[in-house]
C-alpha cells in the first residue's frame, strides 16, 4: 500500500499572476530603497526611470534626478524643517521637487510609485529622517 500524497498540479507550482507582480513590486521597492540610502550615503545623486512619462506643459520628463542638499535647503524657512518636529509628506515632496531640479507642480502629475520615490529620497537625503509613515 503506497502512502506517498499525490503531487500538486503542475498549474497550483506557478504563482498567481496577481502574486507574481506583488512580488515583482517589492522587489523593485527594496532594491530602489537601496539605491538611495547608497547614494545618500555615498555624497551623490541619486537618479530613476519614471514609472511613466511626465508632461506638464511644455516639460516632458522620463527620469529624474535629485542632488544631495546643501543647508540652504533644508533650512529655508518655507520648507519649515529645521523647527525640530518630523517632517511632512509635503515638506519632503517640496524638498524633492527642489532637490530634482522642478518645481512642484510640475511633479504633481507623478504616479504614486514615483511621488513616494520623491518623498522617501528626499527623507534620507536630508538628513532629517524618514518619511512619515516609515517613522514608526
Amino acid at each position: 500500500m503506497d502512502l506517498t500524497p499525490p503531487s500538486p498540479p503542475a498549474a497550483a507550482d506557478a504563482a498567481p499572476p496577481a502574486a507574481a507582480k506583488l512580488e515583482q513590486i517589492a522587489t523593485d521597492a527594496n532594491a530602489a530603497l537601496q539605491a538611495m540610502v547608497e547614494a545618500a550615503a555615498a555624497g551623490r545623486s541619486y537618479e530613476w526611470a519614471l514609472e511613466r512619462t511626465l508632461k506638464a506643459g511644455a516639460i516632458t520628463l522620463t527620469k529624474l534626478a535629485m542632488r544631495q542638499p546643501t543647508a540652504k535647503d533644508v533650512a529655508d524657512p518655507e520648507l519649515c524643517l529645521s523647527d525640530g518636529r518630523p517632517p511632512t509628506y509635503d515638506q519632503l515632496f517640496r524638498l524633492g521637487a527642489r532637490l530634482c531640479g522642478q518645481a512642484p507642480e510640475v511633479l504633481h502629475g507623478l504616479g504614486i510609485v514615483d511621488f513616494h520615490r520623491v518623498v522617501v529620497a528626499a527623507g534620507f537625503f536630508s538628513g532629517v529622517g524618514r518619511p512619515p509613515a516609515l517613522n514608526a
